[in-house]
């Protein structure tokens, strides 16, 4: 049976909203599209550049995302994913399984890479220099402190991942 490729392999980033400066700083945080995340993680797991992941990179990569399943729960997952069972998980096989995720989880996951992605330091939370930096790509590096002070709700002068969902929604 032929099917159609997932509409994310042939896609093209989307260009970040321009109408205000909440939509600004959060575009490109909340509307990555999941299937690019996806994408992006599928290129990060094919450390040989094959065009397909096997289950060790694929528990080499989960375990570096700070994943904590063991490698037998990543084989399940692995053997879920592997749909002509040869071993590989290829981006359209990844996707199709993705595909058949809940809105709301696919929502939850992109938010949260979002986060780590503006997270650079890896610390849990996202410091005012970390919100320049994405900022400055927008030309919006005066805005920083009215950010700050409407989305920093604990006044530590971070943004926890919890202030950053209300950035966001």
């Amino acid at each position: 049976m032929s099917t159609s490729p997932h509409p994310a392999v042939r896609s093209s980033p989307k260009s970040p909203p321009v109408d205000s400066v909440r939509q600004q700083t959060a575009g490109k945080m909340a509307s990555t599209d999941f299937d690019e995340q996806v994408v992006l993680f599928f290129h990060l797991a094919d450390t040989d550049s094959s065009g397909s992941i096997s289950v060790g990179e694929l528990c080499e990569v989960l375990h570096k995302c700070g994943d904590n399943k063991s490698d037998e729960e990543i084989k399940k997952m692995f053997g879920a994913m592997d749909a002509n069972i040869d071993n590989s998980v290829t981006l359209e096989e990844l996707l199709q399984v993705l595909s058949q995720y809940d809105p709301k989880r696919k929502r939850e996951c992109s938010l949260r890479a979002a986060f780590r992605e503006l997270d650079t330091d890896n610390s849990g939370t996202i410091s005012a220099e970390e919100v320049k930096v994405m900022l400055a790509d927008y030309g919006l590096e005066e805005e920083l402190k009215n950010i700050f002070d409407a989305v920093d709700k604990d006044g530590d002068g971070k943004i926890n991942y919890n202030e950053f969902l209300s950035l966001v929604e």
